[in-house]
């Protein structure tokens, strides 16, 4: 299964039913802490509300902490530093990035980004428009009615 959402294209048939099974036992369950110990990043290159508030409250819920910026000009990317540069270094610092950017194509390129740690990082995207988390979990709701 890859370890990173950037489209809901990237799923087999299998894969997407068993995170939708996945998610069926963690709504029976949601005091599960599966993030206990773990960093996200919530890197938003772009203005967000819901996106941004839905990934930062997941996140918690699971149990991890959240760091990230919503507005570009607080970061040094308003001072030139580039998507390759920002990603090597926000990955030393967490478990999982989560990102949205408004060039296509961004999150796949953020992806290959080569990381010099041990951390294991795994990204979960909102990327180029496709929106692969609301496929997931609108296929879930379907699923669940059925």
């Amino acid at each position: 299964m890859p370890k990173s959402l950037i489209s809901i294209h990237d799923f087999s048939k299998e894969e997407i039913l068993h995170i939708l099974s996945v998610a069926r036992e963690m709504e029976a369950n949601k005091s599960q802490k599966l993030l206990e110990g773990k960093v996200v990043a919530c890197l938003f290159f772009e203005p967000s509300t819901r996106t941004r508030l839905s990934f930062e409250t997941a996140a918690n819920r699971l149990g991890a902490r959240v760091i990230g910026f919503s507005d570009v000009a607080n970061t040094s990317i308003s001072k030139g530093e580039t998507l390759k540069d920002t990603i090597k270094m926000v990955s030393n610092y967490v478990d999982i990035i989560v990102m949205r950017h408004p060039l296509e194509g961004a999150a796949r390129k953020a992806k290959r980004i080569p990381r010099h740690d041990t951390l294991g990082n795994r990204q979960v995207n909102r990327p180029d428009c496709k929106f692969p988390h609301l496929a997931l979990q609108i296929a879930g709701r379907q699923r669940h009615c059925l």
